[in-house]
């Protein structure tokens, strides 16, 4: 990949919002991206979204591309923005970030996310 490339990829944010069910997530791709092609995703409908893991790591699964972020370092995931995100699992303390995808990987992910709110239940698992 080039530095061009990479730095591209260091540009992509993503929104994230979980609720009791899951109904927004969106993706937005910098025009030149090559994870998500320079496109916007979003969608509202629960049909299309997937949401798994805890509260420390969350797996969203949505057009065709699946995002896992993680909490910087032990810490639990909550609602705020996580900046200077770095490839999960190879984060360490720094807020994790993967995106796959329709046939597209990167190993130089890095970039921002924002929680809007996350609910667990009684064990802890994301809901």
């Amino acid at each position: 990949m080039t530095s061009q490339k990479a730095f591209l990829v260091c540009l992509l944010f993503f929104a994230v919002m979980a609720q009791a069910q899951s109904n927004l997530v969106q993706l937005i791709s910098p025009a030149g991206e090559y994870i998500g092609g320079g496109q916007t995703y979003y969608t509202t409908n629960q049909v299309d979204i997937g949401i798994s893991g805890a509260a420390s790591t969350v797996t969203i699964t949505a057009f065709g591309f699946t995002m896992t972020l993680d909490g910087s370092g032990p810490s639990d995931l909550t609602v705020g923005q996580y900046s200077n995100a770095e490839r999960f699992p190879l984060n360490g303390s720094a807020p994790g970030l993967s995106v796959a995808g329709n046939g597209r990987d990167c190993t130089n992910v890095c970039g921002s996310f924002q929680v809007f709110e996350i609910q667990t239940n009684g064990t802890g698992q994301v809901v």
